[in-house]
């Protein structure tokens, strides 16, 4: 578990002096990402955790920062710094799992994600990316489960009725999966349904 050494009362005038430090350059790092600024973002965020290796938002963000610069391996070693940090714990886990999903190690996901449920955390994008994960895996019936659960969450998330709408194709349940093509397009899949509707015209034909 990462502990504050800050977090200890000090007169110290040197300790005060990297407080300031390191807080400038976090401070910096932030602003950086605002502005999608990721490289040089990334320079602060290290320059801050160089002067205090113990704080844990500042992981927080640099993982987010690593992510985004498509450093995964890097983004993985910090969200794992925070999962013994309790009020991160769900947040990194989740995130985990994002990243291996992007990785297509899908195994990997499912279990994060099974961990952040096993937390007692039930959030729409969770089911989400479960069900997504689980479509990766060919599973599909239980797929579909999950992603029922996202859209009972929010009826307007257009990637569960995607999702739902493939797990339905491949198991060939034609009048399902033009129904979650519909809905999705309602709320705004335009582009998907197309394509969809179009493969269902020839899929009803029997062409492969």
């Amino acid at each position: 578990m990462i502990k504050n050494k800050y977090n200890t009362p000090s007169s110290s005038d040197e300790n005060s002096c990297d407080r300031d430090v390191y807080k400038q350059h976090f401070d910096k790092g932030q602003k950086l990402m605002a502005l999608n600024k990721y490289e040089e973002a990334l320079t602060e965020l290290d320059l801050s955790l160089r002067i205090n290796p113990y704080n844990y938002t500042c992981y927080s963000y640099r993982a987010v920062t690593n992510f985004q610069l498509k450093k995964y391996e890097a983004a993985l070693k910090d969200f794992s710094e925070l999962a013994g940090v309790k009020k991160f714990k769900a947040y990194s886990l989740f995130s985990k799992g994002n990243i291996y999903y992007e990785l297509d190690r899908f195994e990997e996901a499912l279990y994060m994600y099974n961990q952040v449920r096993d937390l007692g955390k039930r959030e729409e994008k969770l089911f989400l990316y479960s069900g997504k994960t689980l479509f990766h895996l060919y599973r599909y019936n239980v797929a579909i489960h999950v992603l029922q659960t996202a859209v009972s969450m929010n009826r307007n998330s257009a990637d569960s009725y995607w999702y739902l709408a493939r797990c339905y194709k491949k198991l060939d349940q034609f009048g399902d999966y033009e129904l979650m093509l519909q809905l999705g397009m309602e709320v705004g899949y335009n582009n998907f349904y197309s394509q969809g509707m179009y493969w269902l015209t020839f899929m009803k034909k029997g062409v492969n």
